[in-house]
């Protein structure tokens, strides 16, 4: 004869593997998810040559970087995404000039597809803003018809970001962008020219 306990414990178990079978990608999808971080990468830029128009130029890059804090799991095609763009009005004060997804070129982009596998170990940075010496330009991958994506001359706004992949996102970054039209090749004398910083 099988004690009570026994049985009871095989019905038990019965249920746990039950629910383990039905549930157990959404109790996983729950527990374990991607911890996606976003963040300024080098806030006086790297200054790098670009070709334009059949000669280099210098340029300073002026990236984001998106981090999974989780050790499991990866973050799935992860975009990072322009979200709001607000203006310095009359004054002072952000005004709200456009709100939509617009997605950012990856570092080396032409090495990854649009959407990015992030991982503990992944370094994934994203470019934001192009300055050179006559212009600051939006690194997006498709730009609108109507979208500013050149500056010239002194520039003041602000920007939200948010790493987003499918199944995670990241909290939003919003960054200040202070820029005075000047240029220069030196990191700490652009740095006084040229100030991104978060402004939450």
């Amino acid at each position: 004869m099988v004690p009570g306990w026994v049985t009871e414990l095989g019905v038990a178990a019965s249920v746990v593997i039950s629910v383990a079978a039905i549930w157990g990608d959404r109790i996983r999808g729950t527990l374990l998810r991607p911890r996606l971080t976003l963040s300024m990468s080098n806030r006086h830029g790297a200054l790098e040559t670009i070709l334009e128009d059949a000669r280099f130029v210098a340029a300073r890059y002026y990236r984001v970087r998106v981090t999974n804090r989780a050790s499991h799991p990866e973050a799935r095609e992860v975009e990072v995404l322009l979200t709001r763009l607000e203006l310095r009005g009359p004054d002072g004060n952000p005004q709200r000039a456009r709100e939509e997804l617009l997605p950012l070129m990856w570092q080396h982009h032409q090495l990854y597809s649009p959407a990015r596998t992030v991982g503990r170990t992944t370094v994934a940075e994203a470019d934001l803003l192009i300055a050179c010496e006559d212009r600051l330009q939006w690194a997006l991958t498709l730009t609108p018809f109507n979208f500013p994506a050149t500056m010239r001359g002194e520039t003041h706004l602000w920007v939200t970001l948010v790493a987003r992949g499918l199944n995670g996102e990241s909290n939003p970054l919003r960054l200040r962008v202070d820029w005075d039209g000047k240029w220069n090749r030196g990191d700490s004398e652009m740095a006084t020219h040229l100030v991104i910083a978060p402004d939450p």
